[in-house]
């Protein structure tokens, strides 16, 4: 980590600098698990249905991503 990372704006120390470069070298891997993944391998909505507004049809969908969703992306990242 480098610049004002770890400190706020009193230049005061938040953590320890050494022990979270090491966890963020460890748990940089798990960016791609928390990030909207291929949308051609993983379809994150579902179409549910139709509302009108205004004289207009539109589709209605629902989320695929919750709380447990995240951790299921992980056997979709080769």
């Amino acid at each position: 980590m480098s610049g004002d990372a770890g400190h706020d704006t009193l230049r005061a120390g938040l953590f320890d600098t050494d022990v979270m470069n090491a966890v963020w070298t460890e748990e940089q891997k798990h960016i791609q698990c928390i990030q909207d993944p291929d949308l051609t391998v993983v379809q994150l909505y579902t179409e549910t249905g139709y509302v009108t507004k205004g004289g207009v049809q539109l589709k209605t969908y629902h989320c695929g991503t919750g709380s447990m969703s995240l951790e299921s992306f992980h056997r979709h990242l080769v």
